[in-house]
């Protein structure tokens, strides 16, 4: 780089094609350092085709903004794949320092409180760093949607954001988006934009956006291109129509039995039930009452079958919440 820049022939004065083909050899570091020759290579830094995929990690900060700002004003109409993650090394917490482990200690002191609060008929205090936390968090989330809303080369999208963490906690999140968000402007328009990628993006094939339960609706799966809205739908039909896999009675007595206590988790949706025809034919033993008792017997505790299906501990909020508007979709199809 330096026989170039201090040669008879300056930096500056090379075209621009060959300055973005020097470039499309180096690592993205050392793009950024050789851009700094010149002007000239500055402006060649952002050519397209050097960047058809972004990788950022930002923190929940105001002082990311101008940052973010920049990459995405630069890279926002034409990259292909981006991912964006929000770290969470400022979470707000009793010493100051903000690992993620301590994150997860405040937010169970929050918990703590808002149960207490809720015990008692009142309101849970509001950390007023949560609440700065999660009104950035909101408007670095805007400026990602906003940049790339008319990219239609876009294929490939993620958003990840330990703040969704709070959504462990529904109640919780409610109470400081009312707060931030009062009037629920800024979650229509990242609605809204989710709307405007989804119809423009012909090429989108993947979306992965780890926050807030409200972005997905009806009106934004709606939007999508009829290859990905067949696809759901026959996703859909598979969820509705297929019983899926069938769990024989005797043999959720044996695994009770086999591990006992030491078996923490034992859920099945009473529909996946299946009993052998011999109980069935047995007029003298309810085949339930005889299961649920003989599992309860094995674990050592209570045992019941899980009435619907929302209600198995794998069904997170945001995962309840998408597959009721997946099924709501669906409904119309």
């Amino acid at each position: 780089m330096s026989s170039v820049c201090g040669g008879p022939v300056g930096a500056g004065s090379l075209p621009s094609e060959l300055v973005v083909h020097i470039f499309s050899f180096l690592a993205a570091p050392d793009r950024l350092r050789a851009s700094a020759a010149c002007s000239h290579w500055r402006e060649c830094l952002f050519y397209p085709a050097l960047w058809p995929r972004l990788r950022l990690s930002l923190r929940v900060c105001p002082a990311e903004r101008p940052r973010l700002d920049f990459l995405m004003r630069k890279c926002g109409w034409f990259v292909r794949e981006l991912r964006v993650q929000f770290a969470a090394d400022n979470y707000p917490s009793g010493g100051g320092g903000g690992s993620v482990c301590e994150g997860a200690t405040a937010v169970a002191a929050v918990a703590a409180v808002a149960a207490a609060a809720a015990a008692t008929d009142g309101e849970a205090p509001l950390c007023p760093r949560w609440l700065e936390l999660l009104r950035t968090y909101l408007e670095l989330v805007l400026c990602v949607l906003s940049s790339v809303r008319n990219n239609r080369n876009l294929q490939k999208l993620s958003l990840f954001s330990d703040i969704s963490i709070l959504q462990q906690h529904g109640s919780i999140s409610n109470t400081y988006l009312s707060k931030v968000d009062p009037d629920g402007k800024k979650i229509k328009q990242i609605q809204q934009l989710f709307e405007e990628i989804l119809s423009n993006s012909r090429q989108l094939k993947w979306l992965s956006c780890g926050f807030m339960l409200q972005i997905v609706t009806p009106t934004s799966l709606s939007s999508l291109s009829n290859p990905i809205a067949n696809t759901m739908e026959h996703l859909s039909l598979l969820d509705n129509h297929i019983p899926g896999y069938t769990v024989w009675a005797h043999n959720l007595i044996a695994i009770a039995r086999l591990r006992g206590s030491d078996l923490k988790v034992l859920e099945v949706t009473e529909e996946s039930i299946d009993f052998d025809q011999g109980e069935l034919a047995d007029q003298d033993v309810d085949p339930v009452h005889n299961l649920i008792e003989q599992v309860s017997l094995g674990l050592g505790r209570p045992w019941h079958a899980v009435m619907d299906i929302e209600l198995l501990s794998v069904f997170t909020e945001p995962t309840r919440h998408f597959y009721r508007e997946m099924q709501s979709f669906s409904e119309g199809i």
